[in-house]
């Protein structure tokens, strides 16, 4: 057995959950926090682990230990921001995701979950839009925040600003995208690459 101590027990866990192994991201993150019940890697690894199980309360519970112990821990702000989002709690999603932009104000993900919560939760769509052109801003090539203008283009009623935005992300690796161009806009001269 692995020691439980260390960075690269905290970076073997990290791993796991990114290459998607989340029984041994689970398993290796349990035994992290026998030792130090605080370790931010390991709460904010089960707490991923719990949303992608669909038990999301139990998942704020893990992002908001590490809150309680570094209450500017962008990396649990924001999970938590999106589990609550999902949850229907939207006052607390954007009170969360406030916090985490006002900790980080060039994180674009973190624009990218603001722009999320205002036009899903609020239907603020000129909101959600001007989120995504700033984290396009910041990383030109952020097919998320491409995808989500483009949804937030297509509900305002600029189609060929969606369209454009769907082709980019899509051939960025966006699967969302390319279903989206699939499903309006089928007789387009752009066709999906996934």
């Amino acid at each position: 057995m692995l020691p439980i101590k260390g960075q690269f027990t905290n970076e073997l866990c990290e791993f796991y959950l990114r290459i998607e192994d989340y029984n041994s991201a689970r398993q290796l993150a349990v035994q992290i926090l026998k030792d130090d019940s605080v370790n931010a890697t390991a709460l904010l690894v089960m707490g991923f682990v719990n949303e992608i199980d669909g038990n999301l309360i139990m998942a704020i519970s893990y992002y908001e230990k590490i809150i309680a112990n570094n209450s500017k821990d962008t990396n649990a702000l924001k999970r938590k921001a999106l589990v609550e989002m999902n949850l229907r709690m939207d006052k607390q999603a954007f009170v969360d995701i406030n916090l985490a932009i006002e900790l980080d104000r060039f994180d674009p993900e973190t624009l990218v979950i603001r722009g999320m919560i205002s036009i899903y939760s609020f239907h603020k769509k000129i909101d959600a839009i001007v989120d995504y052109n700033q984290a396009l801003l910041l990383n030109p090539l952020y097919a998320l925040a491409l995808y989500h203008r483009g949804y937030a283009y297509l509900k305002y009623g600029n189609v060929e600003y969606a369209r454009d935005d769907f082709v980019k992300a899509d051939g960025l690796g966006n699967k969302e995208a390319g279903s989206m161009l699939k499903q309006y806009f089928p007789d387009s001269e752009f066709q999906p690459t996934n």
